[in-house]
């Protein structure tokens, strides 16, 4: 995608596709601390606690209980090295998708050691009381998500969201999103099979 959404440089990156706990207890952080991780959280005392267990001491309370975790990596490293540079690699994502953690905005976007505001429109405009987005959320939900990228600004975090399609994607670049990603592993699945499936029937080219 053209500047101001690349695939690595700020001021907008491309998002692998994360992984979701539901829980955003120690066990699940933990499990999931090999790939890029994202969690649901409601208040700020939550969103402390995964910034906490995402980083080794003295940065958090993450517990040396996984010496493979380097390996999945494949660079051959040590787990003295990995040790060495973890802290600085783990990426804390909190995702703001409720009512609840609307109200504790503010406070989520302050705690420390987190690093992005990940909003997920659908089940935000849910909880809101709205329809999902089709392709785009509800007009009051849209003003939810523009006040979300200004309080995570205001706080100097990134934030990121969830788009359905690269149009879409391409306009929350433009609106100031540091993070975006294109679509969804199932519409490219399902548009690509559709589009392929019309051609073998002769009814495109």
């Amino acid at each position: 995608l053209p500047a101001p959404c690349s695939l690595l440089p700020a001021p907008c990156s491309l998002l692998p596709a994360p992984l979701f706990s539901p829980d955003s207890t120690p066990p699940c952080l933990v499990q999931l601390l090999t790939t890029t991780h994202h969690a649901q959280v409601n208040t700020a005392a939550q969103a402390a606690l995964v910034a906490s267990e995402a980083r080794f001491p003295p940065a958090g309370v993450r517990g040396f209980g996984s010496p493979f975790t380097h390996g999945v990596w494949g660079t051959g490293m040590s787990a003295a090295e990995y040790l060495a540079g973890a802290n600085g690699s783990v990426l804390v994502l909190v995702q703001i998708e409720t009512r609840e953690a609307v109200g504790n905005l503010e406070a989520i976007a302050a705690v420390e050691g987190v690093d992005v505001l990940f909003i997920g429109p659908f089940d935000l405009s849910l909880s809101l009381g709205f329809p999902t987005p089709s392709p785009d959320p509800h007009p009051e939900v849209e003003k939810v998500i523009q006040h979300i990228l200004q309080v995570g600004h205001a706080a100097k975090k990134k934030v990121a969201i969830f788009c359905t399609s690269g149009a879409q994607a391409a306009i929350r670049a433009k609106q100031g999103f540091d993070m975006v990603n294109v679509t969804a592993d199932t519409n490219v699945l399902t548009q690509g099979m559709a589009s392929e499936l019309a051609i073998a029937a002769g009814q495109a080219q």
